[in-house]
């Protein structure tokens, strides 16, 4: 059910990992292709439901597919409608964008000055240890300013 309300659904609503996986399906199918297969006529499901072990020999329907798909188009589960379904929050994602404008001349360590990345990592994590520092100095004097 999951699965068909993303496929009907705009793309660009979820994270990034499903909306590419949603992409690359549909380049490849049309939405009407896409059907629900209740849980018990679900080969998939087989292996992961507890209720009783997989049938996973040679002649069992894990290796020949369920009985309806060798019949005609009739004789398919019926679809659900999932445009009745709510999307749950926890798969849309709200995208945020953040630009910070600084003069280079401006910034706490200047990157043509250091002659190999690891050295410019050390020094930027030591300043960034000495920001977050005075920081917290800063708050406790103005805490304890605060108090008198």
């Amino acid at each position: 059910m999951t699965v068909l309300r993303w496929i009907r659904s705009d793309a660009r609503a979820f994270k990034p990992f499903i909306a590419h996986r949603l992409g690359e399906i549909l380049e490849t199918t049309d939405v009407v292709e896409w059907r629900y297969v209740p849980t018990k006529l679900n080969v998939a499901d087989d292996p992961t439901r507890d209720s009783e072990p997989a049938d996973l020999t040679r002649g069992s329907r894990w290796f020949n597919g369920p009985e309806f798909l060798k019949e005609d188009s009739s004789s398919c589960p019926n679809d659900v409608d999932t445009s009745k379904l709510l999307i749950s929050n926890e798969d849309l994602e709200t995208k945020v964008f953040a630009v910070n404008v600084f003069n280079k001349e401006d910034a706490f360590v200047q990157i043509n000055k250091y002659s190999s990345f690891p050295k410019l990592v050390r020094v930027t994590a030591y300043v960034l240890q000495l920001v977050k520092l005075f920081q917290n100095k800063a708050l406790e004097t103005k805490s304890v300013l605060a108090t008198y």
